[in-house]
């Protein structure tokens, strides 16, 4: 009898709209190389994941995630995800000593999803974030340990920033021209 293998064209993803969800992963990835109109920088990343309490037809909560630049300056998305999520500003003591986002693990908030189309198949993402509502039971992570893409993430990262970054993807040789 024959076993049939295809390509997965469809992956399923939760409903637009707010969710609970707990944040289930928080992983400094170090400084990753990121390019913006052709110019190369590294910044320092931390990858969150949450789960939602909604489930997919498997019977498995379904899991957003999201990349943050390790800074709370004002214009930062870490910065404005965590004062929605907080329901307030940040102190200025929390910004000059620094906030301990990993003390997030295990925290309850409600996420307004998105679903969009990537590349010709659907994808979650997170439109916006905002304290659990008042008299709901908080639920508990059901993950166990950090998953292999978010492992493969940080093992690309640096330790450290690079002093030179290069600044396209495409080396100048002597003469200034990148080939």
């Amino acid at each position: 009898m024959p076993i049939i293998a295809k390509d997965e064209k469809t992956f399923e993803t939760p409903k637009p709209g707010l969710h609970q969800a707990v944040c289930s992963i928080v992983e400094d990835v170090g400084y990753q190389e990121r390019e913006f109109n052709g110019h190369v920088d590294y910044a320092r990343q931390v990858i969150m994941l949450w789960e939602l309490k909604s489930e997919s037809t498997r019977g498995s909560r379904f899991q957003v995630s999201r990349f943050y630049t390790l800074s709370l300056n004002e214009k930062a998305n870490l910065r404005k995800d965590l004062e929605a999520w907080l329901g307030r500003s940040l102190t200025s003591d929390e910004i000059d000593k620094g906030f301990d986002v990993a003390g997030l693990r295990g925290k309850n908030c409600m996420l307004n999803i998105k679903v969009e189309e990537k590349n010709g198949k659907l994808r979650a993402g997170i439109a916006g974030i905002s304290p659990l509502m008042d008299g709901m039971a908080e639920i508990k992570s059901l993950i166990e340990f950090t998953p292999e893409w978010i492992e493969k993430i940080k093992a690309r990262g640096l330790d450290k920033k690079p002093e030179a970054a290069p600044q396209s993807k495409h080396e100048a040789g002597e003469d200034g021209l990148p080939f």
